[in-house]
Parts: structure tokens; sequence; C-alpha cells
């Protein structure tokens, strides 16, 4: 999931061609590439949350944030292609941010204490 997220976000980054194609409906193609980058590293922290944890509820808030980007950003901007202006943009700017942050830290956070749980396992067995 983590390379999808790389994957998207690299697109973007990147600036390819292909970012700006229409979906049926007219939902910019770089629109539904954002949403993914944003959902693949929660979802990836999910994954490797143990059942009944924490984590794992924290991760499921992230992922369900993640899920309403797009929509909440499309409602925000009044339009599919996500064009702001004035203080809707900075508050969508700040949300988003917001957002990729939590999911940075989320995934870092499951990462780290499965990577320590691993770790453990080995020193046990």
């Amino acid at each position: 999931m983590f390379v999808v997220a790389c994957a998207c976000i690299g697109s973007l980054a990147a600036g390819a061609g292909f970012v700006d194609w229409a979906l049926p409906g007219g939902l910019p193609f770089g629109n539904l590439l954002a949403a993914v980058g944003l959902c693949a590293p929660a979802g990836a922290a999910l994954a490797l949350c143990p059942p009944d944890s924490l984590r794992r509820r924290v991760a499921w808030i992230v992922l369900l944030a993640t899920a309403l980007w797009l929509p909440f950003s499309i409602v925000l901007a009044g339009n599919l292609a996500l064009d702001f202006s004035g203080a809707r943009g900075n508050l969508w700017w700040m949300a988003t941010s917001a957002l990729a942050l939590a999911t940075m830290l989320c995934l870092a956070w499951s990462v780290a204490t499965f990577l320590l749980g691993l770790r453990h396992r080995s020193r046990l067995g």
C-alpha cells in the first residue's frame, strides 16, 4: 500500500500529464490520485496494527478521515477541480496538511511498533 501511495504522490509531484485527465463525471484523475495517496498509507498503518489496540482505533480514525478528504474537498471548493480561493483555500491547505501529517505519523507509529515487536519476538525465540 505504501508503494501505491508513493506512486500516486510521485505522479502528482512530477506533474505527469495524465493527472489532468477527466474521469467520468468530470473528476480530474489527479484528485483521485491524491485521495488514494492519502488513503494508502493509512490503510498500511491499519494493516500493521494488532486487533483491539489503541493504534488500531487511531488508524481507523485516520483512514476514515482520509477517505472523507475528497468529498470534503469537493464540498469546500464547490467544484470537482478543487479550485479554491481566499479563506477556503487556506482552510483546505491547513486541513490537507494536517491530514497528511496525521497519516504519516500513524504509519510511522505502526511501523515502529511492528518492528519493535518483531525484534522482541526474535529475542524470545
